[in-house]
């Protein structure tokens, strides 16, 4: 792949009536109307986590509802769970699953191109890539602003690691060429870091450059758990709102 650097008809959360709908969110609705599209009777769906899966998942539970579908979903994270569990789907253990015929999720940044993704800004990038690599394609959904030209240009690495080597671990991000590395603060009630569903502290990285061996030598650290840095399992396909008249569909070159 080289360096990963390169130089109509109202939807039902857009509807008039509710309460103001920033542009942001009415472009993850647009986006999650259209990968709804995509569900089949009978299929086994994986289901990432963010705001943009949010509406997807919204999206998905009106139309099996609607046509009556029998679809299995396989969440990546407790709050995409017990979001699809208030829905009425019928959610999967995914201990229990080792395929799903496709995966739905957001993404930080991608890089137009090779597709490879920034993903992790809820820390649930490790269970992510799990499901992606269960996955019989792998789709990720965002608005324009998550477009890249360089990788890591808006968003840190986010790198899962076991708490007992947190220093280890930022000390060789560092010879690794990392700029900065910090200890990913609790937002909200919880007082201290965030701690992962696999009991696991996050540390966000920045580089100034971004090859496309780093995944690989960011694993081989002893105490990573996972980054959230998809090269090796980038998606098949990105679908893109850029407004909500346009709407592009990108395939890994």
């Amino acid at each position: 792949m080289g360096n990963l650097n390169t130089s109509g008809a109202a939807h039902p959360d857009l509807a008039a009536g509710t309460m103001e709908v920033s542009e942001a969110d009415k472009l993850k609705a647009v986006v999650g109307e259209r990968i709804a599209l995509r569900v089949q009777s009978g299929q086994t769906i994986g289901i990432g986590t963010g705001s943009t899966v949010d509406k997807a998942i919204d999206a998905i539970a009106r139309r099996i509802e609607k046509e009556g579908l029998s679809v299995n979903v396989v969440p990546s994270s407790y709050d995409s769970a017990i979001r699809l569990g208030e829905k009425g789907l019928k959610v999967l253990d995914p201990r229990t699953v080792s395929r799903v015929d496709w995966y739905v999720d957001g993404a930080d940044e991608v890089l137009r191109g090779p597709l490879c993704c920034i993903k992790g800004n809820g820390a649930a990038h490790t269970n992510e890539k799990i499901l992606a690599k269960k996955a019989g394609e792998f789709v990720v959904i965002v608005d324009g602003s998550k477009m890249v030209e360089r990788l890591g240009s808006k968003f840190p690495i986010p790198i899962e690691v076991l708490p007992s080597t947190k220093h280890l671990v930022i000390k060789d991000l560092l010879d690794l060429g990392a700029s900065e590395v910090t200890l990913r603060p609790s937002k909200g009630g919880k007082h201290g870091a965030v701690v992962t569903e696999n009991n696991g502290l996050v540390l966000d990285a920045r580089f100034d450059f971004i090859d496309p061996g780093l995944e690989v030598q960011i694993k081989a650290i002893t105490g990573v758990i996972e980054s959230g840095l998809f090269v090796r399992n980038r998606p098949s396909e990105v679908i893109v709102a850029h407004s909500l008249s346009d709407i592009e569909v990108l395939r890994a070159s």
